[in-house]
């Protein structure tokens, strides 16, 4: 591991002098008439900016780019370690999303989770990102999801994304698995009241 991150941080000063070099070599050349010295100044502070820029989107994504981040609140009392999202087109319930997708910035939903743990959304296609779940239990923070799960139910079921909040990840049921139990799995669920 120790020469992985050698060779990364020799790639991260190569990328900042040369951003440094072309911007102060545009500054000069733009200024050298007037006021050489600046330009190259000048140049070369924006040509470092940029490459920390180039370094941040190659080597620091989740800096650049922050997943989407889905705030799932169940009621109190609420004790299934998976969640699932269930694609219904007959229902009328869609995630509202706000924040933007500029760099830097994350957009957020929140959605209400029923006792079941089974919600039902006519579109699941915005979580096909880089999505992060957290659970929020009776208010208070529970857990951050230990991974997503995409799978489809057998005919005319549809897709279903889980999320897994289970202390320890692999140990218990997969949607993966096998889509005739999850689907068995979602129904005895969703009758629990």
């Amino acid at each position: 591991m120790g020469g992985l991150a050698l060779g990364i941080g020799i790639v991260i000063v190569v990328m900042v002098l040369v951003a440094s070099a072309i911007g102060g070599t545009v500054g000069w050349l733009l200024l050298r008439r007037r006021a050489g010295a600046v330009g190259l100044v000048l140049g070369g502070a924006v040509g470092v900016g940029v490459g920390l820029l180039a370094v941040t989107a190659t080597f620091f994504e989740r800096t650049w780019s922050p997943p989407n981040e889905l705030v799932l609140k169940a009621p109190a009392g609420f004790s299934h370690e998976w969640v699932y999202l269930v694609g219904d087109p007959t229902v009328d319930r869609d995630l509202q999303w706000s924040g933007g997708s500029l760099p830097f910035t994350r957009r957020v939903a929140a959605l209400e989770v029923p006792r079941s743990g089974v919600v039902r959304l006519r579109h699941q296609f915005e979580l096909q990102g880089w999505t992060e779940a957290r659970l929020e239990v009776g208010g208070v923070f529970s857990a951050v999801d230990n991974g997503m799960s995409w799978s489809s139910l057998p005919p005319p079921g549809g897709r279903v994304v889980g999320f897994d909040f289970s202390e320890y990840p692999g140990t218990k049921f997969s949607p993966r698995d096998d889509p005739e139990a999850l689907a068995a799995r979602i129904a005895a669920l969703e009758s629990e009241r």
